[in-house]
Order: C-alpha cells, then sequence, then structure tokens
C-alpha cells in the first residue's frame, strides 16, 4: 500500500473518531444523569388557566371528560351533560399542570420491555390535557418498587417519569368528585 494512501486512510479515520466522540458524548453525559431531575421540574409545562378540556381515561365506565366553556365555567360533557363543581375542577387542574417529578428515566419509546415493566403498555389512567394550541396526554402506569412514586410518561416523548403517589391520587379523581348533584 502507498504510504501517502495510509496517511490519508489514517486522517480519516482520526477524523470520523472525533465526529462520533463528540456526538456521541453529550448523549451519554445526559443519560448518566438522568435518575436527577432538577427541583421544580414539572411533567406539563403549562398553566392550569390555559386548559380548555380534560380527558380521562380509565376504563369505559370509569372515563370522562370536562370542558371549559365559552363563559370560563366548567361542564362535565361526557359521560353526560351537566355542570361540574367548580372548586374541585380547579383543584384538580392545578394538580394535573404542576405534577412534580422525582427522577427522569432517559428511556427510548420502543422499549416494549421497560414500558410494560412500568405499567406503561396498559396504563392504570390516562389523562389527555387541551389547550389552544395543542394537547398533550400523560400515561400513568405502576407503583415505583419502594411505593413513593408512579412511572408516567407524556404521549410521544422519549422519557419516562416517577411521580409522587400523593400528585397522582390528585389527578386520579372519580367522576363523583365533580358532579354538583352528588356533592351537596
Amino acid at each position: 500500500m502507498n504510504p501517502r494512501s495510509s496517511l490519508i486512510l489514517l486522517a480519516a479515520l482520526l477524523a470520523m473518531s472525533l465526529v462520533v466522540y463528540y456526538t456521541e458524548r453529550p448523549a451519554r453525559q445526559a443519560s448518566s444523569a438522568s435518575g436527577d431531575h432538577p427541583a421544580g421540574s414539572r411533567v406539563l409545562e403549562l398553566n392550569p388557566e390555559d386548559i380548555l378540556q380534560v380527558q380521562v381515561k380509565r376504563d369505559f365506565y370509569n372515563s370522562y371528560t370536562l370542558s371549559r366553556g365559552s363563559d370560563g365555567a366548567w361542564r362535565i360533557i361526557d359521560p353526560s351533560s351537566e355542570p361540574a363543581l367548580e372548586a374541585n375542577v380547579l383543584k384538580f387542574l392545578d394538580v394535573l399542570a404542576n405534577l412534580p417529578v422525582i427522577t427522569t428515566i432517559d428511556l427510548p419509546q420502543d422499549d416494549s420491555e421497560r414500558h410494560r415493566q412500568y405499567g406503561l403498555w396498559k396504563p392504570s389512567l390516562e389523562l389527555t390535557a387541551s389547550r389552544a394550541n395543542g394537547t398533550d396526554t400523560v400515561i400513568f402506569g405502576t407503583k415505583t418498587e419502594n411505593g413513593t412514586g408512579i412511572y408516567c410518561t407524556r404521549s410521544g416523548r422519549d422519557k419516562v417519569y416517577v411521580i409522587p403517589v400523593e400528585s397522582f391520587q390528585g389527578v386520579a379523581q372519580d367522576l363523583a368528585v365533580f358532579r354538583k348533584e352528588k356533592a351537596q
């Protein structure tokens, strides 16, 4: 082999190695720190007053939809059409918009085995919050092994979050909590 060709191949190999090193290095650092999440981080980055509608899916009989009317009043629109208890809806929206993150797991969406392990293939609850400029869906899985958190993920995202059990209980409200005639 020609010494000049060998030098060119060596230079090309070195250049490609540097490109791979610099493109892969930040990804490795991010995944190693994925267990820690900055204080104050939330699953959804939205404000409660921006939410126009929330659809809560459990199973066929325990699903419902809350919607804000043009007058600003909240209503239950599915499975029936009736006014909702405003104070309970506002508390629910505040918890939903401020779901705190305990831990983030950087996990690809197509990692079916891990999603199955975290209960995300057959979720216990699925919430879709609609705003004027889009929707966000959060899927809730099972409790963590130590029982202090719940696994959840945002639809279309690669990360899996762990949120406190108390926060999950705040968004896993039954429809009866929002009905006016049942509460009075």
